[in-house]
């Protein structure tokens, strides 16, 4: 998070069988991030989402710690559903 961004992180398939619902609903997540960016952010902050994909049972746990370590996440929303 900065002064001009909140940077929001979502982990969820984008490749393998499940893609096409993780690649939906990610596309839905960002959509509505547009809305809420195209009326001025949150208190002048605009979000970015920042997506990391999770295909295996090994890659879950990567791919939180990807987007709290790498990414500085400051929340994480829309988890999959999959377990």
């Amino acid at each position: 998070m900065s002064k001009t961004e909140i940077v929001v992180g979502m982990h969820t398939d984008l490749s393998g069988p499940a893609a096409t619902y993780g690649v939906s609903s990610s596309n839905a997540v960002k959509m509505r991030f547009d809305e809420i960016n195209d009326k001025g952010g949150i208190h002048g902050r605009k979000i970015r989402p920042s997506s990391r994909t999770r295909s295996t049972r090994c890659a879950r746990g990567a791919a939180g710690a990807k987007l709290i370590n790498r990414d500085r996440i400051f929340a994480m929303v829309r988890r999959s559903g999959r377990r």
